[in-house]
């Protein structure tokens, strides 16, 4: 497996700041997250593919 920064974590930190105020209030308000980080292949767009869902319970 290819050795790539930036690690995973700095992608998911910018990503949260960057909703925060549009997607959610503050990104404290997150309680879970689900990620990967994945290797565009030949042909590919390199690319962040974000789903949302709200938690009501």
């Amino acid at each position: 497996m290819p050795i790539t920064k930036p690690d995973l974590d700095n992608y998911i930190k910018t990503l949260l700041d960057a909703l925060n105020g549009y997607a959610f209030r503050d990104d404290a308000q997150v309680t879970s997250l689900e990620v990967k980080k994945r290797f565009a292949g030949t042909g590919e767009v390199p690319r962040i593919e974000l789903t949302l869902e709200v938690d009501n319970g």
